[in-house]
């Protein structure tokens, strides 16, 4: 486990052995530190738009004594690298996490970001927190999304919108994987979550179903 002043002394510690300037974005449990919504994450995720930003940004981790884990098999081009020490970890995206895209509108969302040397962290906004929580299986993911809707007002809007973008631009499936998201969010964790937001992401839902699969199957998955 990682918590809040452990994350800054690393990000100091990166960015003064980077020899070059280096630009990422954190997501997930480490941009939660940043916003307060929770004290303490597994692992600090981070993403990279360079190959060569992210090889510089892992030569500095060795540098500190961390060990590759594994390279994850999220996809053939650009699996996540994966390094530890100790209670420490980094998740290094290369622009896709998991089955999502760091798109234009997440970068233009930007409101925070912290120089440390040599090293420029982005936090993601909260709606693209949970964006990007969506696409995985696990229950701490939908807690971690549930906490941040009961922190703040969140803009539905914009994450419907994200969603369109990224079925259009990169998971065709994306919008059910939200919609199923949303659901568990709704029945499992109580996150309050506006009606017309719901109306309109089932509407997605149903239109993305009959692109997938086809008018006629649709009708007879809908019909059981």
């Amino acid at each position: 486990m990682t918590g809040v002043n452990e994350q800054q002394e690393l990000f100091k510690l990166i960015g003064r052995q980077l020899k070059k300037r280096v630009e990422c974005y954190v997501i997930g449990g480490s941009a939660m530190l940043f916003y307060g919504f929770k004290t303490v994450t597994k692992d600090i995720d981070l993403v990279f738009t360079s190959e060569e930003e992210r090889r510089r940004f892992t030569a500095v981790l060795k540098e500190m004594g961390f060990a590759h884990r594994r390279y994850s098999d999220y996809t053939a081009e650009n699996a996540a690298v994966l390094m530890e020490r100790k209670e420490a970890r980094f998740d290094l995206f290369l622009a896709e996490i998991i089955t999502t895209v760091l798109s234009p509108g997440m970068i233009s969302r930007i409101k925070e970001k912290h120089e440390f040397s040599n090293l420029v962290v982005n936090v993601v906004s909260p709606e693209d927190i949970i964006v990007l929580k969506c696409a995985t299986d696990r229950a701490g993911d939908r807690k971690d999304a549930a906490d941040i809707i009961g922190s703040m007002e969140i803009s539905w809007d914009t994450i419907l919108e994200e969603a369109r973008w990224q079925a259009a631009n990169g998971k065709k499936a994306f919008v059910i994987f939200l919609f199923d998201f949303v659901e568990d969010l709704r029945y499992d964790y109580k996150a309050i979550i506006p009606r017309s937001f719901t109306k309109n992401l089932m509407k997605e839902y149903k239109e993305q179903l009959i692109k997938l699969l086809g008018y006629k199957k649709y009708k007879e998955m809908d019909g059981k």
